[in-house]
């Protein structure tokens, strides 16, 4: 071969290597989640925006100052055909991250499912600041910040995990400043206090109403659908007593509260005024959900995890500020 052909020969190799790169690179790339962190930042900075309105013009704030979120999608599974009947088709509006559990290990899903609950409560202020609209006297609006479906074969890894392993994953997993995502979420130190929390609870309220059976917080699971929400809550003044005592809501729906009043964690911004679990006939779903007041009397309740069909028979919502 001429020294020329030589030459040629390199530089051509050179080239390709330099596409293939580029190519590896670009599929990296692409499945990183940026679209997702953009639209939170987006939602973040339209939450604080509706914050700074006075009281006096909340009424219908919504159709003039309407929050700029969108509820994450997420599918567990091989193929994004496996979520279009519950997520739609993937499109450049309706995007969907697809995201396959590799060697079948749960603890994939527990990492994303504790970052996109941390990512939620981050984006709507973590309960300092009040962003609701004033529709009515029994406002109690709800936010879907993530709405994750898993196919047959994914939900099998996940199906039996309780959620007392999901809250040791939050205490194990810390923040920026060395903060666990449980006492930043939920603002409990200790994953054992929500076991006391929901156990004598559950266990008051069973003094009280015969139709609630005996459940323990070691006995609830994390997922008990395929179809699943991360969801938020907010309440206006006065609604959240109404509320954890099941007034308004109907299908069989005990709402159990108020029966714990517990101590404030030093490093929250706001008062803690009562625990609700839901449970519904023999308490064969129930989610611990914890409320926070701010100094206007609103009232937060961090993210939870909850089936996609549950957020509408249970949580008993009088509006949704952004749906998946």
């Amino acid at each position: 071969m001429s020294k020329k052909g030589f030459v040629m020969t390199s530089f051509l190799i050179g080239i390709i290597i330099i596409v293939a790169s580029a190519f590896v690179i670009f599929l990296f790339v692409s499945n990183l989640d940026f679209r997702s962190n953009i639209n939170r930042e987006v939602c973040h900075d339209s939450v604080v925006k509706r914050a700074t309105l006075p009281n006096l013009i909340r009424e219908g704030v919504d159709e003039y100052v309407p929050l700029n979120c969108v509820t994450n999608k997420i599918c567990f599974s091989s193929s994004v055909s496996d979520c279009e009947d519950s997520l739609g088709k993937k499109t450049s509006e309706n995007n969907i991250n697809l995201v396959s559990i590799s060697d079948k290990d749960k603890e994939e899903v527990l990492d994303r499912m504790a970052n996109e609950l941390y990512d939620c409560h981050s984006m709507l202020g973590e309960g300092k600041i009040n962003f609701m609209s004033r529709r009515s006297s029994d406002e109690h609006s709800c936010m879907i910040c993530s709405r994750i479906v898993f196919s047959d074969e994914e939900y099998q890894v996940v199906k039996d995990v309780k959620l007392s392993e999901f809250y040791n994953y939050l205490y194990s997993k810390k923040d920026t400043s060395g903060k666990s995502y449980l006492e930043n979420i939920y603002g409990i130190k200790e994953p054992a206090e929500a076991s006391i929390i929901f156990d004598s609870i559950v266990s008051a309220q069973e003094k009280k109403n015969s139709e609630i059976e005996e459940v323990k917080f070691a006995d609830l699971k994390m997922f008990n659908s395929k179809d699943t929400v991360i969801i938020s809550q907010m309440v206006i003044p006065g609604r959240l007593t109404s509320y954890l005592s099941g007034a308004g809501v109907g299908g069989g729906v005990f709402i159990i509260g108020t029966a714990a009043i517990l101590a404030l964690p030093v490093s929250w911004p706001v008062a803690l005024v009562g625990v609700g679990t839901i449970a519904q006939g023999a308490a064969a779903t129930s989610v611990l959900t914890f409320w926070y007041t701010s100094p206007d009397g609103y009232v937060y309740s961090p993210p939870v995890v909850l089936g996609y069909e549950e957020k509408f028979d249970k949580l008993g919502c009088t509006s949704y500020e952004f749906d998946g």
